[in-house]
């Protein structure tokens, strides 16, 4: 179920802050920039989630995770989309759109940020944005962003925006997994609010949530805020793991 994906952004992170509008960019990256050539990791195939040990490396003073080659699949069954309807509060039709599922497949690794873009890392990399954050602390994530400055923010640091195949295989891995942590909403793994008027409506530092992180050891790909990706906001059966040509109408995740 892509209660790390199409829906689950509204839903869940919708369910999990309740913050329309406030979003957020995490870049991506080509692996093997910083590895020998004769020892890259990640480009033998992942067949299931255990099997992948966290890498980490720092990019411009960012950290970022390695996510291996491998496959998933994108979207939401029947059976997955009744979950969130009648245990986490989704609207069926929001979850409709998680259909059909189709399997996605990566033949070379990537890189993909560690946390959420903060609001130190947008200002240290000079990012531009017409609105400024509702939360200013530095180590809180960048919300109030455009695509548009999302994707000019990532060219910034030599980087793009993810697609969403790329961003949710990064959060579900090839177990196919509910959420990043497992197939059970907890609630301690994310940053979470039952609704606009709760005290706790608020974003967090990124990173504030460990047990959170996804078979990659990325954080908060649940909860905090929304986040953008590059993909055309389509069905699933027509939508592509390639890095095409900059599109309109992007959809949010996370």
């Amino acid at each position: 179920m892509n209660v790390v994906n199409r829906s689950k952004s509204v839903v869940v992170r919708f369910m999990i802050i309740s913050m329309f509008g406030w979003l957020v960019t995490a870049c991506e990256k080509p692996s093997g920039l910083l590895f020998p050539p004769s020892q890259p990791p990640g480009f033998e195939i992942v067949n299931h989630n255990s099997e992948w040990k966290p890498i980490m490396q720092e990019f411009g003073g960012v950290q970022m995770a390695l996510v291996p080659a491998g496959c998933f699949q994108l979207g939401s069954t029947d059976e997955q989309i009744d979950y969130a309807v009648t245990r986490l509060g989704a609207q069926r039709f929001w979850m409709d759109k998680e259909k059909p599922v189709n399997q996605q497949c990566f033949d070379k690794p990537f890189w993909i940020d560690l946390t959420e873009v903060t609001n130190a890392q947008f200002n240290t990399f000079g990012g531009q944005a017409s609105r400024t954050s509702k939360w200013t602390a530095g180590n809180r994530p960048r919300e109030m962003i455009g695509w548009d400055e999302a994707l000019a923010f990532c060219e910034k640091r030599g980087a793009r925006l993810p697609t969403e195949a790329e961003w949710e295989y990064a959060a579900r891995g090839p177990d196919n997994l509910l959420f990043p942590w497992g197939n059970e909403f907890d609630r301690a793994n994310v940053v979470w609010a039952d609704a606009v008027g709760d005290p706790s409506n608020k974003t967090a530092e990124v990173g504030s949530k460990p047990s959170g992180a996804s078979w990659v050891g990325a954080l908060d790909l649940s909860g905090n805020v929304w986040e953008w990706v590059s993909s055309l906001y389509k069905p699933y059966h027509i939508i592509s793991t390639a890095v095409g040509k900059i599109k309109i109408t992007p959809p949010i995740r996370g």
